[in-house]
This record gives structure tokens, sequence and C-alpha cells, in this order.
């Protein structure tokens, strides 16, 4: 039983479907406090060829206090937040070869995501409606539903035992920090998924930016390609 655990980040990259697909059961993250830079609340896209930096940033306002946990941040200004981050997609890849299809199909999404109160449903929902499209969506949880109050690794590995997981399934990014005895100690088997390197060596790897929203992916090389990618990223299993 495969477990990924990550916070409900707002557009994520392709490497955040990558945990999704090769998981069992993927834990939105939301007993957090929120980071003011977290990509939580923002994404990076690609500019529009005349601007001056080759990339932007889309950021969602939010009105809760600094630190607050992630299921209880608010929004604020959603309606006029996804209008304008939907004018900025326009302008960054109106003439992207998969622009008209993808546009029309988040755009029938639009109003439904404006209800949302906070972060945490925002993101859940578009990131749940992207790996429908994508047949890779799974049995998912929140983690405030189960309120756990160890931290950093202790909350993670309580996380994985509730659910009955056997492997934990973590981005490289957390070597650092990670204390891989808490695992083993529990009989629990800490797995890396190294997606950007990955990303980085696929064939497909030209035609968009691996490290910025899945959005560019989807623009840039369609719905079918982006799902044939994450599904094909199973090797990184085997390594």
């Amino acid at each position: 039983m495969k477990i990924a655990i990550h916070q409900p980040n707002y557009f994520p990259w392709i490497g955040y479907f990558i945990k999704m697909h090769l998981s069992d059961v993927f834990v939105f993250h939301d007993y957090v406090p929120i980071s003011d830079r977290s990509y939580t609340r923002r994404c990076k896209i690609n500019s529009p060829s005349n601007a001056k930096t080759p990339e932007k940033w889309l950021s969602v306002p939010i009105a809760s206090p600094k630190n607050e946990l992630i299921y209880k941040t608010q929004v604020i200004d959603l309606d006029k937040t996804l209008d304008q981050h939907f004018k900025y997609l326009t302008g960054s890849y109106h003439k992207a070869p998969f622009y008209h299809e993808v546009f029309a199909q988040l755009d029938g999404q639009l109003e439904d995501w404006k209800s949302s109160e906070s972060i945490a449903i925002l993101n859940i929902k578009i990131i749940s409606y992207i790996a429908r499209q994508l047949d890779i969506y799974r049995d998912v949880r929140q983690s405030s539903s189960y309120k756990i109050e160890e931290k950093k690794d202790q909350h993670n590995l309580q996380l994985v035992k509730q659910l009955g997981g056997t492997v934990y399934l973590s981005g490289t990014g957390a070597k650092a920090y990670q204390d891989e005895d808490v695992y083993k100690k529990s009989a629990i088997q800490l797995v890396y998924i190294n997606s950007l390197s990955y990303l980085e060596n696929h064939k497909k790897h030209a035609e968009f930016k691996p490290s910025f929203s899945i959005l560019d992916a989807l623009f840039n090389i369609g719905w079918s390609n982006v799902a044939s990618l994450i599904k094909s990223s199973d090797v990184l299993l085997k390594n």
C-alpha cells in the first residue's frame, strides 16, 4: 500500500501528479500552516513572448492570518483573481498547440472553482479535476480529517500508519531534512521519487518546462501526451 502526502498546491507541476499516479492513497496535507511564498497559493507559468521575464507567477490572495492552517485559510477576491489568471493564460499560451482545447475545458470549471471559500477547497477541486482528466485520480484524503498533532516526520509516519500504508512515497527534496530512521523503525519503506530527473530526460521535455505548472505542459503537448508521460513514470518505482 503506497501512500503519498503533499500540500494541496495551486495548479501544481507535473511531478505532483506523478506522485499521485504512483500512489494507492494520496493525502492532501492541509493540516499544516500555509507559507506566504508556498506553492499552495501560487504557481509559475510561461510569460508572453514580449515580456521582460521568461516566467510569470500567478498568486491567490488570502484573508487568513500568517501561518494559518491550510484547511482554514480563506481566499479573497477569488472571482477577480481567477478571471485575471485566465487572461494571463490566454496571453501566454494562445499560440500553443493545444490552447483552445485545454482552455475551453478549464474555463468550463471556472464558476465552480470560484465558489471555493478556502485555498484548500480551491486547490483540491483543481487538482482533482485535472487528475480525472488524466485518468490518474486516486483514493484521496485530507490530513485535516485526522488531526494528527505530531510534527514533521512523525506526522507523516502516523498518517501512513493510520491509512495502512507500507510504502511512503517522498520527493527527493525531503532527503535534506527527513529522518529516514523514523520510517525504518516502523517497517515503512521510504521511496524517493525523482520526478524532475525523469521529466528532464524524457523526449517530450523540450516541448514544455517541467518545473512550471502542469498548465505549461497541457497547453503545449495536450491531455493525452501528458497522461502518457505521467503513466510511463512507473519506471521510477523500479529504479
